[in-house]
C-alpha cells in the first residue's frame, strides 16, 4: 500500500481530526487508512457547479487552478463530496462521496483483517483503496463500476497505490460479480429501491450488505 507523502500529511491528518470531532470517525482501522490512503492519488480534476446571473456554470478544477501545490492539495482533503463526470444535460454522473459519509459507511461495516469484499460504484477508486487498507493483505477487494472510462482508469490508480488486494471489474453492479462469491461484505455507493437477488445470491450466511435503500442507510443482513 502506497502511503501518503509528506506534502499531503498534514491535510488528511487536518481531515481526520475534523472527521473525529464531528464524530463520523471512531473505529482505529478506519482512521488508520484515511491517514495513510492518498485522495489525492486519484483525483486529477473535479468540477464546481455555480449559479451565476441565474446560469448553471460548470468549472473543471486541477493542480493548474492553484497557485501552488498547498491549494490543490487544501482542495482534495476537504470534508466535500467532488464531482468527477457531468452529463450533457450537466448532471453529477459520478463524484468522490464526502469523507464522512465514507467513513460512516467503512465503519457501519464493521470490517476486519482477512475480508472479502464486493464495492459496487467504483468511481474514482478511492473508497476501494480504504477498503483495501482495513481488510490488509489477508483480504481481498473486488469492485464493479459500469463505465469503462472510469473503470479503467481506477484500476490504474488502484493498481499503483493499493496492490494486488483489489481487483476491478467493468460491469453492472445490480448483477454484483459472480467470480468472486461468496462476500463477507457488499457495500453499493448508489441508490436502489429493492435489493437485487443476485446480491443476495452472493453474500455469505451472516454477512452485511450496505446500501441507500430508498434513500435511506440500510442493512440487509443473510
Amino acid at each position: 500500500m502506497h502511503q501518503l507523502d509528506s506534502s499531503a500529511s498534514p491535510y488528511a491528518e487536518a481531515l481526520v481530526a475534523a472527521l473525529k470531532q464531528a464524530g463520523s470517525l471512531t473505529q482505529p482501522l478506519v482512521e488508520a487508512a484515511f491517514r495513510s490512503v492518498p485522495r489525492h492519488a486519484f483525483l486529477d480534476h473535479f468540477f464546481r457547479r455555480e449559479i451565476r446571473a441565474g446560469k448553471v456554470q460548470i468549472q473543471e478544477v486541477c493542480p493548474a487552478s492553484y497557485a501552488s501545490l498547498d491549494g490543490w492539495l487544501q482542495a482534495i482533503y476537504t470534508n466535500q463530496a467532488l464531482t468527477i463526470s457531468y452529463s450533457p444535460e450537466q448532471v453529477a454522473i459520478s463524484s468522490s462521496s464526502s469523507p464522512d459519509a465514507m467513513a460512516s459507511m467503512l465503519e457501519a461495516l464493521d470490517l476486519t483483517r482477512g475480508l472479502r469484499v464486493l464495492a459496487i460504484g467504483t468511481g474514482t477508486g478511492y473508497n476501494a483503496a480504504l477498503l483495501a487498507f482495513i481488510v490488509g493483505e489477508q483480504g481481498h477487494i473486488w469492485t464493479i463500476e459500469v463505465d469503462a472510462t472510469l473503470a479503467q482508469a481506477a484500476a490504474r490508480r488502484l493498481a499503483q497505490v493499493a496492490g494486488s488486494n483489489v481487483s476491478v471489474q467493468k460491469g453492472n453492479g445490480l448483477e454484483g460479480y459472480e467470480p468472486g462469491a461468496p462476500y463477507d461484505r457488499i457495500v453499493v455507493t448508489g441508490s436502489t429501491s429493492t435489493v437485487p437477488l443476485p446480491w443476495l445470491k452472493q453474500v455469505r450466511a451472516g454477512g452485511i450488505i450496505l446500501m441507500n435503500l430508498i434513500g435511506e442507510m440500510g442493512h440487509v443482513l443473510s
